[in-house]
């Protein structure tokens, strides 16, 4: 079969069309590799750089959150509110016969009506002088604290009692250094505010699970109270939740990129939604990178296993949170980049096979504007050896076929 095909590879007709389609084949498959090459290169330095500018952006607004938190305390403890509810609660709550377990009954351990929780009672059927101060004062506080997007707010004294807090959990009418939460991060917060009162800074205890939260993630900022007199009357506190945080630091960007907030021991301060649902709290893979940023004491970043166990590129900037080094990451998956590295060849194919075809059409009409003439005049040459009479088409040509037809 092939040595029949043979003689009509010897034909120009043939010949022709199959070397200008040739050259456009290659041609087109050299545009389409480097095109699809650069393209690439292109596609994966963006990611990277989105990864990149993300990661310094939300290091930036993570810092400012802090920032906010810790104007808002500031402003709070110095306001007159805080300083005459805690005057009122206090100078009833001192009043043993209200005091602790009778409290806790009325307001943490009382099962709250259908449709509310603790933090709705105003104290109706509570019938110490602590309820009638409660009455006044819980209402302006509450608010307060949902205002600052809070979780709660606590009025402590500087013996430890925890003499108000929002919303009525076990922490309640307890005393932070001798209590059953004498550990916890409240306790800690409420001492080191306490040590600090002299400097008049804030103190803040970074995210544990608190357990009068139903083991909730929690962090705390407390900062001293003062008279008009300059002396510290009481600690005030509040709860911050990873969802006041999480709220201004997205766990997504891009398609396909998770961004999130981490502390120094590399474990979740901001949930992760997007791949596989990680807990704040949760441990990553990023202990190495913030090693490598404490290091440098610059953002940092590295292909390595993210925390869904894929190969990812990861970027980390440090922000300063209350005093405390938290560091945000940003991370694209190197499957999400191969992804759209493998739709973009699939476009540059179709692309490529489209021109291969538009140039193979065009090929074929060029060849036939050569071999066609040629024909025509090989048809007439025959016929006048064979003694008919007639003339070499082509004689009006202005190229060399013409030149060939009047010799």
């Amino acid at each position: 079969a092939m040595r029949a095909l043979l003689p009509h590879f010897n034909s120009l007709s043939i010949r022709i069309p199959l070397m200008l389609i040739g050259s456009a084949f290659v041609a087109a498959l050299a545009v389409g590799v480097n095109s699809h090459l650069q393209s690439s290169r292109s596609l994966i330095r963006k990611d990277m750089e989105t990864a990149d500018n993300t990661a310094r952006f939300r290091a930036t607004v993570l810092s400012r959150i802090g920032e906010g938190f810790a104007t808002d305390l500031r402003i709070m403890a110095d306001a007159p509110t805080i300083r005459e509810a805690y005057d009122f609660l206090s100078g009833v709550y001192d009043n043993r016969a209200t005091k602790d377990d009778a409290l806790r009954r009325h307001y943490t351990e009382r099962k709250p009506p259908s449709g509310q929780t603790r933090a709705d009672y105003l104290g109706e059927d509570d019938r110490s002088t602590y309820a009638i101060g409660h009455k006044r004062w819980h209402p302006l506080l509450k608010s307060m604290a949902r205002d600052k997007k809070l979780y709660d707010l606590f009025l402590i004294s500087p013996t430890g009692e925890v003499i108000y807090t929002v919303e009525k959990e076990a922490d309640f009418a307890t005393n932070l250094r001798t209590g059953p939460w004498r550990a916890t991060g409240l306790a800690k917060a409420f001492e080191g505010a306490l040590a600090k009162a002299a400097k008049d800074e804030v103190q803040f205890a970074d995210f544990e699970p608190y357990e009068p939260s139903a083991g909730a993630p929690a962090s705390f900022i407390a900062k001293a109270v003062r008279d008009e007199n300059g002396q510290v009357i009481a600690i005030l506190a509040v709860q911050i939740s990873d969802a006041a945080i999480s709220t201004f630091i997205a766990d997504t960007f891009d398609e396909d990129g998770v961004s999130y907030a981490i502390g120094e021991d590399a474990r979740l301060r901001t949930p992760i939604e997007r791949r596989g649902n990680h807990k704040v709290l949760s441990q990553t893979p990023n202990k190495a990178l913030i090693e490598q940023a404490k290091a440098a004491r610059k953002p940092v970043s590295a292909v390595i296993t993210s925390i869904d166990g894929q190969e990812a590129y990861v970027s980390l900037a440090p922000a300063e949170f209350i005093g405390q080094t938290w560091y945000v990451v940003a991370d694209v998956s190197k499957n999400a980049i191969n992804a759209e590295s493998r739709e973009l060849a699939l476009r540059n194919g179709l692309i490529a096979a489209a021109l291969i075809g538009l140039l193979s059409i065009g090929a074929i009409f060029i060849a036939r504007g050569i071999t066609g003439p040629v024909n025509r005049m090989r048809d007439a040459v025959g016929r006048l050896a064979s003694g008919e009479s007639g003339e070499i088409p082509g004689e009006e040509r202005r190229d060399e076929l013409g030149d060939l037809a009047r010799s």
